[in-house]
């Protein structure tokens, strides 16, 4: 399977219409509490949006705020690493 052939992928469902986004800086500041990040991001998502993926959008904004976490101690994976993970992910 492809990247793109996910039917819901993994990106903010809202933010081409203005929604929240996950890398969005208003869900970003490091002086808010993850709830208080929750929060902000949640009331920006569409109305209709259903439970699930509302959990999904939570979800990935945790992995990407882990993420940059990693980043800025440089930790996780080097980029060169990290574009052949992507690269084995869409070859399937």
């Amino acid at each position: 399977m492809k990247l793109h052939d996910d039917p819901h992928p993994p990106t903010s469902a809202g933010a081409a219409e203005g929604h929240a986004c996950i890398f969005s800086t208003e869900v970003d500041n490091i002086s808010m509490s993850s709830r208080e990040t929750v929060i902000k991001f949640v009331s920006g998502l569409p109305e209709e949006m259903s439970l699930a993926e509302i959990a999904r959008e939570i979800e990935l904004l945790a992995g990407v705020q882990n993420a940059r976490g990693q980043a800025t101690r440089d930790e996780g994976l080097s980029p060169e690493d990290a574009r052949k993970l992507v690269d084995s992910w869409a070859a399937k």
